[in-house]
């Protein structure tokens, strides 16, 4: 990037009389100068990565996140009648893996990759930067850990005919919510910083039918539906150092002419500064609904609790909608102006030419939406032991994990 703002200060030094058509005063023309080239940037070398990179991130959420729809439905074999009750309230996340430090080296490397990549931008590469340059960043999206808070309640059907009396049911329903995962994760780096956002609901039923028991050994067969928006945001933001260099421009006037002093075109010599930073940014929403028949099979003993295995595929469909943006802040700034060609008359006063201006940049070329149809196949684990409920579950097809705990789950 060193390049870079090299590359730009001599542009804006030796063009000013070639290019002398402002219509500002002389750091106003610098200023404007900067905003063109960094337009540029935006528009010629950041938009197609972009684009490619939402394209890349889109198709692999619409195939990964349809899993934590239906993360965290899983409970012991406590199907029953009425008048029957089950309740639990309890906390869950959906991971990609279950290696914490495998996740969290995963998440800030792809940043930290990503701002260094950044920073070492130079001039070659400012209209040809690869197709893959935000990959790392859109990944990250994949890898963000999602939270959830989940609440259920179940009760039993009537044996109202012989084949409810043969085959107990319950019904039920659960609710949940998404916090904000950003806490979790560190919010600096070394040459730059970023945060995470996480957020939704989720609202699910489910329809229990017991198919067997024998002592303590148990089966039932489970129909469920879940309804899911949730959202993940990353942003990052990387501070490029600060550059000071002398050197000389052509000066022109509040209106933009050039100054002609002395039978000559004066030019000044001074201190340039410039400094920007780059604040990429991405966000995905998506909304869906998931049908999971389930069979499940395990053991379960009154009071202390018990441990249950099932497995079944999850049926989803939704959208999927991302969007990247760049913004660029900057600040160029002409001070120390002094005399460097031209007949200068006393008292020349150089100071309204010179000063500092601030501006921002953005591109919000990178949106997309992408419907999902997406399968999966569910493995589910768990143990009940008191009022406490743990579960693993796997998607073989997504390869992603969800934790649950219950801390409160009872039945009575």
């Amino acid at each position: 990037m060193k390049k870079v703002i090299i590359t730009l200060l001599c542009l804006l030094w030796y063009s000013a009389i070639a290019m002398p058509q402002w219509t500002s005063s002389h750091i106003d023309a610098q200023d404007k100068k900067v905003a063109l080239f960094l337009d540029k940037l935006l528009v010629e070398g950041f938009e197609p990565s972009i684009l490619n990179s939402v394209d890349q991130a889109a198709n692999t959420l619409s195939l990964e996140a349809p899993f934590a729809i239906g993360s965290g439905n899983a409970h012991s074999m406590s199907t029953s009648s009425y008048p029957s009750v089950k309740l639990g309230v309890g906390i869950g996340v959906s991971i990609f893996t279950i290696n914490p430090n495998a996740l969290l080296n995963s998440v800030v490397h792809n940043i930290d990759q990503f701002t260094s990549n950044l920073s070492s931008l130079d001039s070659t590469s400012i209209t040809n930067v690869p197709d893959d340059f935000f990959s790392l960043f859109a990944n990250t999206l994949t890898d963000v850990p999602i939270p959830y808070y989940s609440f259920y309640f179940k009760i039993g059907l009537p044996e109202a005919s012989q084949f409810l009396s043969d085959f107990p049911m319950d019904i039920g329903f659960r609710i949940g919510f998404i916090p904000n995962a950003g806490a979790l994760l560190p919010s600096s780096l070394g040459i730059g910083s970023y945060t995470f956002k996480t957020g939704g609901f989720n609202i699910g039923v489910e329809a229990r039918m017991q198919l067997l028991k024998a002592s303590i050994f148990y089966t039932d067969i489970r129909l469920s539906a879940d309804f899911s928006w949730r959202e993940i945001a990353v942003g990052s933001k990387v501070n490029l150092p600060d550059e000071v260099t002398n050197g000389s421009s052509g000066l022109v006037d509040k209106n933009g002419v050039p100054v002609f002093l002395g039978g000559a075109y004066a030019s000044v010599y001074g201190e340039y500064s410039y400094r920007s930073s780059l604040r990429p940014s991405m966000s995905y929403t998506w909304s869906g609904f998931v049908f999971s028949p389930r069979l499940f099979m395990g053991i379960d003993i009154p009071v202390i609790g018990g441990l249950y295995f099932g497995a079944g595929p999850d049926v989803n469909f939704g959208s999927v909608d991302i969007s990247m943006n760049v913004n660029i802040d900057y600040t160029t700034s002409v001070s120390n102006l002094r005399p460097n060609t031209g007949t200068f008359p006393p008292g020349f006063d150089l100071t309204p030419y010179q000063g500092t201006r601030e501006g921002s940049l953005k591109t919000t070329s990178g949106v997309k939406r992408t419907a999902f149809n997406a399968y999966d196949f569910r493995l589910i684990a768990g143990i009940q032991f008191f009022f406490m409920n743990f579960s693993l579950e796997y998607g073989v097809v997504s390869k992603h994990f969800a934790v649950t705990f219950y801390p409160f789950a009872i039945k009575f």
